[in-house]
């Protein structure tokens, strides 16, 4: 969950949207062919550190470090006295990652993060250039499909835009990255979204903490999400690209 999200609900009473849920398993699914026995993973605007808990709760091994500039220094201690016991470590930006890393990151994590980011390329520039980047770094990246369905709801997250996966190849490859696997997930949520389109309904009042929705229909929906996804990796090894609300790239740096 995106911290300014947090900041509207009691921490203490999260009740995860089922797309937060399904989004986990999603890229869960994509990462684990490319996860190591020991990672290295550097989540970047990791929000309240529910996907690096979650990634350790499933058995996934390595060091974790989070990565979130809008942590403030209550926060960063929150979490510090928090996770003590657990291989995870939590910095206010990146220069801070930087100046203790001793070794390369596995994986970075830029979950829905990119479109927050008013020069998303000089930004994935400048990351690319950082010590903790290697040749064998993995980037998994996620971001809201479709310019078009810009909506209100974008507005109040702070999007500056969303894309297709030919925008989103383009602003990789200028990056200084190459595309090792590209496509959309949740066809589902596509055809919602077109119909709240069609029907002149912005989304403004649905965001992630703002989820009421009871254990039953919140893990009904996230099944479903689930299997929306899954179906579609298997029509894309079949050469069937479907649509989606959100896209998700895996590159690395360019060879």
């Amino acid at each position: 969950m995106d911290l300014s999200e947090l900041k509207k609900t009691n921490s203490r009473e999260i009740r995860r949207h089922p797309w937060e849920l399904a989004r986990l398993e999603v890229v869960l699914k994509l990462m684990n062919p490319f996860l190591k026995k020991e990672n290295c993973m550097l989540d970047i605007g990791c929000g309240d550190l529910f996907f690096l808990e979650a990634l350790n709760s499933k058995g996934v091994n390595g060091q974790f470090h989070a990565v979130d500039i809008a942590f403030s220094g209550e926060q960063i201690t929150y979490f510090k006295e928090r996770y003590k016991e657990k291989p995870f470590e939590v910095y206010q930006n990146l220069d801070a990652f930087d100046d203790s890393i001793s070794q390369p990151a596995s994986v970075v994590l830029l979950l829905d993060v990119i479109e927050h980011i008013e020069n998303d390329i000089d930004f994935l520039k400048d990351l690319v250039m950082r010590k903790f980047i290697s040749d064998d770094t993995l980037f998994f990246i996620t971001v809201p499909a479709y310019q078009y369905l810009f909506c209100e709801h974008d507005v109040l997250l702070g999007h500056y835009r969303r894309y297709t996966n030919c925008m989103l190849k383009r602003h990789i490859e200028e990056s200084g990255l190459e595309v090792v696997k590209l496509g959309y997930f949740f066809f589902t949520l596509f055809l919602a979204r077109n119909i709240e389109k069609l029907r002149n309904k912005d989304r403004d009042k649905t965001d992630i903490a703002g989820w009421h929705g009871g254990k039953f229909i919140t893990s009904l929906i996230k099944n479903v999400l689930i299997l929306d996804a899954m179906v579609m990796f298997i029509f894309q090894k079949l050469g069937i690209k479907l649509p989606g609300l959100s896209n998700y790239v895996i590159c690395r740096i360019k060879r």
